[in-house]
């Protein structure tokens, strides 16, 4: 069961990195609303706090911080893979994950990669996240949360649901908010996301 659960996290990130593919193609809706997300307590685990990266959250309930090791071979395995892009680089930096029900939660920051000289633009990182699926696999929102303005992409494959929220912190630095759910758990764990969602801040 160890080895399937290790084996459904590189799969879940491969997803993630995977998406990085060079492309400028994709229109995006820049509105964003405001919005509120209800937040059922019962839902959500313990509050994470991470002070170097700004901000504050509940992972959902049951998805259980990874060690540190696990996410360095994530981050070598991406290197390996070759799954960068010229432009971008995202470095998961904490994994959350559910024995039960095989969600993954990967945190990360977004930054230019070394080769690259054009200047950070997310709205290109975006464009090629929307441009490694069909336009059918993926629904694009934008939305303020508590004064946070953040880009989610949810893309839609054949056994799994990601939520990708895409946000800046106070110091200026982009992070990635990776949620990915079975489709077929999709039922016990889509509100325990939203109320995770909900439950993010940025810290001074």
């Amino acid at each position: 069961m160890k080895i399937i659960n290790i084996f459904f996290i590189f799969a879940a990130f491969a997803l993630a990195a995977g998406s990085l593919l060079t492309s400028c193609k994709g229109k995006n809706d820049l509105d964003y609303e405001e919005i509120n997300i209800p937040i059922d307590q019962n839902r959500i685990g313990n509050e994470f706090v991470e002070m170097n990266l700004k901000f504050k959250f509940n992972p959902p309930k049951g998805w259980m911080l990874k060690p540190s090791d696990l996410t360095e071979k994530i981050v070598s395995r991406q290197k390996s893979d070759k799954e960068l892009t010229d432009s971008f680089v995202y470095k998961p930096m904490y994994v959350f994950f559910s024995d039960s029900t095989r969600g993954i939660l990967m945190v990360g920051t977004i930054d230019k990669s070394d080769s690259s000289k054009l200047p950070m633009q997310i709205q290109r990182y975006e464009d090629e996240l929307i441009a490694r699926y069909n336009k059918g696999d993926v629904h694009i929102k934008n939305f303020i949360k508590d004064k946070i303005m953040i880009s989610q992409l949810t893309v839609d494959m054949q056994s799994i649901i990601s939520r990708k929220l895409i946000l800046k912190n106070i110091d200026g630095q982009y992070l990635q908010f990776d949620y990915t759910m079975q489709k077929a758990s999709k039922d016990i764990e889509e509100n325990a996301i939203m109320s995770s969602i909900g439950s993010l801040k940025l810290v001074k």
